[in-house]
C-alpha cells in the first residue's frame, strides 16, 4: 500500500515535467491512480472477509481490513493536500526569504 503514495507523487512530479500546473497535476494524478487504489482496497477486503469469523485470524483480518481502507483513504485524500500545502509553504517561504534579503540589503 505504501506504493500508493510513491505512485501519486511519481505521477504529480510527471505531470509537471508535462507542463502542468501543480493543481493539475493532482488532480490528474488522483484520478488516474483511484481506481487502481479502489480496486486494491476491495481485493484485499473481499480476500480477507472470509477470514473475519475464525477465532484466531479473526483479529488479523479486521486489522487488514482497516488497514487497507485506511490507507486508501490517506493514499487519495492526504498525499495530495500535503503536495499542495508542501508547494504553498515553499512558495511562502520564498517571498519570506526574498523580503528579509530586500529589507536587510535596502
Amino acid at each position: 500500500m505504501v506504493r500508493n503514495f510513491l505512485l501519486i507523487i511519481d505521477f504529480i512530479q510527471d505531470y509537471q515535467h508535462q507542463g502542468y500546473t501543480l493543481d493539475d497535476a493532482v488532480r490528474e494524478a488522483g484520478s488516474v491512480r483511484l481506481r487502481p487504489i479502489l480496486l486494491t482496497t476491495v481485493t484485499i477486503l473481499f480476500g480477507v472477509a472470509p477470514m473475519v469469523p475464525d477465532p484466531v485470524f479473526g483479529g488479523l483480518a479486521i486489522a487488514l481490513i482497516f488497514g487497507a481502507i485506511n490507507s486508501a483513504l490517506l493514499a487519495v485524500f492526504i498525499v495530495q493536500l500535503t503536495a499542495l500545502s508542501a508547494h504553498d509553504d515553499a512558495a511562502l517561504n520564498e517571498r519570506i526569504s526574498i523580503t528579509d534579503s530586500f529589507i536587510r540589503y535596502a
